[in-house]
C-alpha cells in the first residue's frame, strides 16, 4: 500500500510506502520513487500556487503534507501555497521559474549536505525573480523521541520542553507568509 502525491499538471508522481519502509523491487532502495513517465524536477503544486503570495519549498512528500499542517495551525493557510520539489537532485524546471515571480519564498531545508545543496541551489534560481526567499532550518531542536529535527515533518513531532526553550524560533516556521510584500 502506498500513497503518491501529484497535482493538476500530472507532470510528477512521487510515491512512497504507507509504513515507511524503502522500495525493495528498486536498486537504491528508496523511500520515494517517481513514478514511470514522471518528470522528476517539476515542483509539484507550482501551477495551483498563482493566487498564494507566499510559497513554502518542501523537499518530498511527507514534508509537502506537514506545509499544509504548519499553515494551518499559524493560520496562513490563505497566503502559503506549499509546493513539492521530489528530491535534493533537480534544479527547479525553467519552465516553472515564472511561477515564483514576485513571491515570498521560503525554502525547508532538510539537515544534510544534499539538502543544504539543493536549497542554495534552488535559491539562487529564484534570485531575482521572486520578491524575498530565505531559507528554515531546523537547527538545535529535537524530537520527542530525542532524536534531532532534521526536517518540516519532524517539527510536527517536537520534543515540548524543546518547543518551550524555542518557542519564538518554532512559531515563526510560517512567519514568512504574513509579511508584506516590498
Amino acid at each position: 500500500m502506498a500513497w503518491v502525491l501529484t497535482d493538476q499538471t500530472h507532470k510528477t508522481y512521487l510515491a512512497r510506502r504507507l509504513e515507511g519502509e524503502p522500495w525493495e523491487h528498486l536498486d537504491s532502495k528508496p523511500k520515494a520513487w517517481l513514478l514511470p513517465g514522471t518528470q522528476g524536477g517539476w515542483p509539484i503544486g507550482i501551477q495551483g500556487s498563482w493566487p498564494y503570495p507566499a510559497i513554502a519549498i518542501t523537499e518530498g512528500g511527507p514534508d509537502f503534507l506537514s506545509a499544509f499542517a504548519h499553515a494551518y495551525a499559524s493560520g496562513v493557510e490563505d497566503r502559503v501555497a506549499p509546493v513539492c520539489m521530489p528530491g535534493a537532485t533537480p534544479s527547479i524546471p525553467d519552465d516553472a521559474l515564472a511561477s515564483f515571480r514576485g513571491k515570498r519564498v521560503r525554502i525547508f531545508t532538510h539537515d544534510d549536505d544534499a539538502g543544504y545543496r539543493a536549497a542554495k541551489r534552488w535559491a539562487l534560481q529564484l534570485r531575482g525573480m521572486a520578491s524575498k526567499v530565505d531559507g528554515y532550518r531546523f537547527d538545535g531542536l529535537t524530537q520527542s523521541d530525542g532524536k534531532p529535527v532534521k526536517d518540516l515533518n519532524d517539527l510536527l513531532r517536537i520534543d515540548y520542553d524543546c518547543w518551550e526553550q524555542n518557542q519564538a524560533v518554532v512559531e515563526s516556521v510560517m512567519s514568512f507568509a504574513r509579511q508584506e510584500a516590498h
